[in-house]
């Protein structure tokens, strides 16, 4: 399956906690991460794919920023997060398929695949 999400700086590793000394999740990331959850989760309805258990999943993106301010490897954690909202899989079993990232000023946003492998666990 396959989901386009709006970039945003809030997925962004480094900025997912609202205090530096804290360990409290700030309100931007989870909003973004509930976004996700919520486009997986009308990905799974669209294609009638049940919610697995405990399955392989590879996961694949590209990342269209608007500009280079960050590393584009600081967003997969928060993608994993949020498909791990959606899809009721811990991102443990997540293999890290093919990333990259690509500047478009006109259209940023995160494109993501998710591979259901079948693969129990």
């Amino acid at each position: 399956m396959k989901i386009i999400i709006p970039y945003t700086q809030a997925l962004n590793k480094n900025k997912k906690y609202a205090f530096r000394t804290k360990k409290v999740l700030s309100r931007r990331y989870k909003n973004a991460i509930d976004q996700i959850s919520a486009l997986v989760t009308i990905e799974c309805i669209k294609n009638k794919i049940r919610k697995p258990q405990k399955q392989k999943v590879i996961v694949s993106g590209m990342v269209f920023q608007d500009s280079f301010k960050s590393d584009p490897a600081n967003f997969i954690d928060g993608v994993f997060d949020g498909i791990k909202e959606g899809l009721g899989i811990d991102d443990r079993y997540y293999a890290l398929g093919a990333w990259d990232w690509q500047i478009d000023k006109e259209n940023p946003r995160i494109e993501v695949e998710i591979i259901l492998t079948g693969e129990l666990i």
